[in-house]
């Protein structure tokens, strides 16, 4: 008996096997697998194999089951048997015709429409307003002080908070974040804004370090805080002062005829050539409208008001520069006009901070920056600077630092621009070091003059973008005079 049930299992398990070999001829070619021998049919494999086709046989019954109980069939066809898809597209477009017909804009009655600005609000966070004083608050440092509700949090905006912080304007830990970026004011402490050039008119003078002794002095009794930063001589009659601030190099420019009446020395004072204007300044001193009235022979404010009230000159603030603790007059009168100032040119002035590049350094962000670098505010020069082409400590190397100056003057992709005059690498100190402090040494920028300036605006056009030692070149222009005098 048990054999005869044996055999008759064997011999279903044999015409499932010939009719899935004729269905499917292509599967069993090219998967080609192995079929159950029909011999020794007590063999434990066969008994693995009856034992799959048992299951199989349970799987081909509940194919049309879901696997939550329910038949599945019309599923099934429609999604996965031949045909499925036009019908889902068919039954997509029925549902497309069985919707209402849309309005034409020109059938709205927009006077019964609700104003975004006026609908009732489900809640009162008004997110997409920011509240008063925050309205220079970039997103993303809004989020991270943890003060406003991110998206998607149920929790109410606590105004009387937000309200303490401006008006008190004291920073915390929290707070700080909102109103500080460090990023912007890196960017903002321009180095050639605290420099100025002053030469001397008298061509027998020799590097006199009593000139910078005497400027040393007179920085200190402006602002005891402030000092002279450092000196470089360019020439043995030409000097570049570096300033603590922008605000005292616009003073100690503003009071040069007082600097020289102490010295009994004659120069010509100059901003460097890349001194940039901004649009937007924290001191009004450094404003590009301000107006320097020199040697005026004022002693006090009173008399600087009258002076000006006598040329009829409206101002909206002015400061008379004194030094030492007993405020002596340096005779210099700094004001800000709030109208035409042609009645005072008969006095010896000066705009100090008068400038061909102007920028506003709170439009400068990640995402425009792009923008910003293609706008043409630069005047074209024959020198172009060459920014991220190499390591700044790589140039510690002497043979490296020949190889990438011969590398500019004669590589054939310079020589097709034009031909060059001369190139300058500022070098690094043997104990330099990559960080925020030694940004303003300028290691690591590259300088080319041109004989053409045809060929610097050629390099303009081809160089920004391409491939120098690895990394992606940026290029600008820089000014001629800064270049030749070596302020770089």
């Amino acid at each position: 008996m048990g054999d005869s049930l044996e055999d008759l299992r064997s011999k279903i398990i044999a015409s499932m096997g010939s009719n899935n070999g004729e269905n499917n001829g292509q599967n069993t070619a090219r998967f080609q697998p192995s079929k159950p021998s029909m011999s020794n049919s007590s063999k434990p494999a066969q008994r693995r194999d009856t034992r799959g086709s048992q299951s199989v046989e349970r799987r081909r019954g509940d194919e049309n089951r879901s696997r939550y109980g329910g038949n599945s069939r019309n599923y099934g066809e429609s999604r996965y048997q031949s045909g499925g898809r036009q019908r889902i597209q068919q039954n997509r477009y029925y549902e497309k015709k069985s919707l209402p017909p849309r309005r034409r804009r020109d059938e709205v009655d927009w006077e019964t429409v609700v104003s975004i600005d006026q609908r009732v609000r489900m809640r009162p966070t008004r997110w997409d307003k920011p509240p008063s004083g925050f309205e220079k608050v970039p997103a993303e440092r809004a989020k991270l002080s943890g003060l406003f509700p991110l998206p998607g949090q149920p929790q109410d905006l606590d105004e009387t908070k937000l309200e303490g912080i401006v008006s008190s304007g004291v920073l915390t830990r929290r707070t700080r974040i909102l109103f500080e970026d460090p990023t912007q004011t890196n960017m903002a402490l321009t180095r050639s804004n605290r420099r100025l050039v002053i030469t001397s008119v008298d061509q027998e003078f020799n590097s006199d370090e009593k000139v910078v002794l005497q400027l040393t002095e007179f920085v200190k009794e402006i602002d005891a805080s402030q000092e002279l930063i450092s000196h470089l001589w360019l020439q043995s009659n030409r000097l570049m002062l570096e300033l603590s601030s922008e605000e005292m190099a616009t003073i100690v420019l503003s009071c040069q005829k007082f600097i020289e009446n102490k010295m009994q020395r004659k120069f010509i004072w100059q901003r460097p050539g890349e001194f940039v204007g901004k649009k937007k300044v924290d001191d009004p001193i450094c404003g590009t409208d301000v107006v320097a009235i020199l040697d005026t022979g004022a002693e006090n404010e009173t008399t600087a008001k009258n002076i000006l009230q006598d040329h009829q000159v409206a101002y909206k603030w002015m400061r008379l520069i004194t030094i030492g603790s007993e405020k002596e007059s340096t005779g210099t009168i700094l004001f800000e006009p709030q109208g035409p100032t042609e009645s005072v040119q008969e006095l010896k002035i000066i705009k100090p901070n008068e400038s061909k590049l102007n920028q506003d350094f709170e439009e400068i962000t990640f995402q425009n920056l792009p923008r910003l670098v293609t706008r043409p505010d630069h005047e074209a020069s024959k020198v172009i600077l060459l920014l991220n082409c190499v390591d700044p400590l790589d140039l510690k190397n002497e043979e490296f630092v020949s190889e990438i100056r011969d590398s500019m003057e004669n590589s054939s992709r310079i020589h097709a621009l034009g031909e060059v005059e001369s190139v300058k690498i500022p070098v690094p100190r043997a104990d330099y070091r990559v960080s925020f402090e030694t940004i303003g040494e300028n290691v690591g920028k590259i300088y080319i003059k041109f004989k053409e300036l045809d060929s610097a605006k050629k390099a303009m056009q081809q160089l920004p973008g391409s491939k120098f030692n690895g990394r992606t070149v940026l290029c600008t222009y820089f000014s001629e005079r800064d270049y030749n005098m070596g302020v770089l």
